[in-house]
């Protein structure tokens, strides 16, 4: 502050002049430029230093800013392979390895086709030759094994009526109980356990009566699977 602050007696002159020589000289030099009436240097730079006037201080207080590094994101586990270890507990996947962080591959076994067939006696031929020429004969005995057998695939479902319903070459008949033949080609990428006749039964004619066909009477035979 001028001297004349002490007596409280400055005038304007005094004020201005104070200002170019003592303020605005120490702080615009240390922006490049010149303090007025001095015209010379009319371009600024900015200081190598910052200053702030803080209250209180008799002059600024000068210091040297220092770099704010910026924060990045770091990587931390991995969404892919957490979602497959999530997957593999909430569900039955076969021999899934993760080969890399970030990759993973599913690998199954090779399926196998099997061949096995199941005989049920039926109340008539008529009943049998119903089945039999039914589209929907063939799906219900189709998805009665399925459903009894997870994991296995049916291919092929051939129907033949079987016992007193058919004919023999020489004009004969068979004395057997009327009944039907479902001869079975299916995948499998494991070997399933087949099912009891009563499970067959029960299976079976459930899916029968799904679709308005006659339920069986009893399941005469259920060979095993052969690969």
């Amino acid at each position: 502050c001028p001297a004349c602050y002490k007596t409280r007696n400055c005038s304007v002159a005094d004020l201005v002049r104070h200002a170019q020589t003592a303020i605005c000289s120490k702080l615009c030099g240390k922006w490049g430029l010149s303090v007025f009436p001095d015209s010379s240097q009319t371009t600024g730079k900015p200081p190598t230093s910052h200053a702030t006037e803080c209250h209180g201080d008799a002059s600024p207080r000068l210091f040297d800013p220092e770099p704010v590094t910026k924060e990045e994101c770091k990587k931390k586990g991995n969404i892919l392979t957490d979602a497959v270890d999530k997957l593999k507990k909430n569900m039955s996947l076969p021999a899934t390895t993760l080969v890399s962080a970030g990759t993973a591959s599913t690998t199954q076994a090779a399926a196998k086709t099997y061949t096995m067939s199941a005989t049920v006696e039926v109340q008539s031929c008529e009943e049998a030759k119903t089945i039999v020429d039914s589209q929907s004969g063939k799906l219900a005995f189709k998805d009665a094994l399925e459903a009894l057998m997870k994991g296995v695939s049916v291919r092929d479902t051939k129907l033949s009526k079987v016992g007193d319903c058919r004919r023999l070459n020489d004009g004969s008949r068979r004395l057997a109980k009327p009944g039907v033949k479902a001869d079975y080609t299916y995948t499998s990428a494991t070997s399933v356990t087949k099912p009891t006749t009563t499970e067959f039964q029960t299976g079976l004619n459930v899916a029968l009566s799904k679709v308005g066909l006659p339920k069986v009477k009893a399941v005469v035979s259920l060979t095993n699977p052969v690969s």
